[in-house]
């Protein structure tokens, strides 16, 4: 597994581990936000938790880097994407994103939101190169999509309409239809069960 999908996974578990939302929960949910790792009640669950040990150390830990996050400066994407740039902006969009929903603190928000941006401007979600051997996602896709969805979903309410018709549609176009491109074929990645761009590709 990437080193950085590694590291997002591991808090996706953590926050499962935490809120423990149930599958019914989480369908009841979809309409709502947050609903990826946590609904409202186990966001409420999940704070709880981290104001004690052995988690407040550690939650501490992650704010501070999120606070670092915050003076970094912004992606610079130029239409182009790649692994490198992908793994820069997962690392502060989760952060950031995360930071905002737990703590409500506005500069950890709008610093997600500020590296999104960027991001959706990609002429596409590609490794330059791949294009040789595979016509549709790849592992940077998977990045791009991860990184939007995070940054959406944890922060919603920061978003105004047009910002979010704008999101969904990028996504679209940036992530779905490059997937869908790689299960027509299908791209060598598809049905291998060896390769680690199964996993990532197909989870996202």
């Amino acid at each position: 597994v990437e080193g950085m999908h590694g590291r997002v996974r591991a808090i996706g578990i953590l926050l499962m581990t935490c809120t423990s939302v149930s599958s019914a929960d989480m369908r009841q949910q979809t309409a709502n936000h947050p609903y990826l790792f946590f609904n409202a009640a186990g966001l409420t669950r999940l704070r709880a938790r981290l104001e004690r040990e052995p988690l407040k150390s550690r939650w501490l830990v992650f704010l501070r880097n999120a606070e670092r996050s915050l003076d970094q400066p912004v992606a610079v994407v130029g239409g182009q994407w790649d692994r490198k740039r992908a793994r820069e902006s997962l690392r502060v969009c989760g952060q950031t994103a995360l930071a905002y929903a737990v703590t409500g603190d506005v500069r950890f928000g709008e610093r997600a939101k500020a590296e999104l941006s960027p991001v959706l401007s990609a002429t596409r979600w590609l490794n330059p190169g791949n294009e040789r051997f595979n016509r549709g996602a790849d592992l940077a896709t998977a990045d791009g999509a991860l990184i939007t969805a995070l940054v959406y979903d944890w922060c919603h309410d920061l978003f105004d309409e047009e910002e979010k018709a704008h999101v969904r549609q990028e996504i679209q176009r940036l992530a779905f239809d490059e997937y869908r491109t790689s299960l027509d074929k299908p791209d060598w990645w598809v049905r291998n069960p060896v390769t680690n761009w199964a996993g990532v590709c197909h989870g996202g």
